[in-house]
């Protein structure tokens, strides 16, 4: 999981500078391929960074339990911390595997379908009521 947060920040940081890159400001189609992208790595980057965060946290206490020099009320307090963090953790990695996951292609594609009965009266409204439960599977 370590090597794919860390290739998404280098991902991240391309785009970025891509972005002020006088060039690409020049050609709007890639422009706002890239001004896409950026928008979809901003959501994972603040999760990323929260993730990060929490590792150091633990880390953090981990020393501080392991230090012999440290007040038991301390340690006390250090282990229930990383009892929270580590909930918190594995909430964010669920979150961020659902994030990391590849996308379809027409997510961002909305339709609106207009079904009804015609001229025709009873049969064409049986009609229209198939169609719908077709579409609607």
């Amino acid at each position: 999981m370590q090597d794919l947060l860390t290739n998404i920040e280098r991902e991240y940081d391309l785009v970025q500078a891509q972005l002020s890159d006088p060039l690409v400001v020049r050609d709007n189609k890639k422009l706002a391929a890239l001004g896409r992208r950026k928008t979809e790595l901003d959501t994972i980057m603040e999760r990323i960074g929260r993730f990060r965060a929490i590792e150091k946290s633990m880390s953090d206490n981990a020393e501080l339990t392991q230090d012999t020099d440290t007040d038991p009320e301390l340690k006390d307090m250090a282990i229930e911390e990383n009892i929270t963090l580590a909930q918190e953790k594995m909430a964010l990695e669920s979150a961020l595997t659902r994030l990391l996951l590849p996308k379809d292609k027409h997510d961002d594609k909305d339709i609106i379908v207009e079904i009804r009965g015609g001229a025709g009266g009873d049969e064409s409204s049986l009609f229209a009521a198939e169609l719908f439960r077709m579409y609607a599977h």
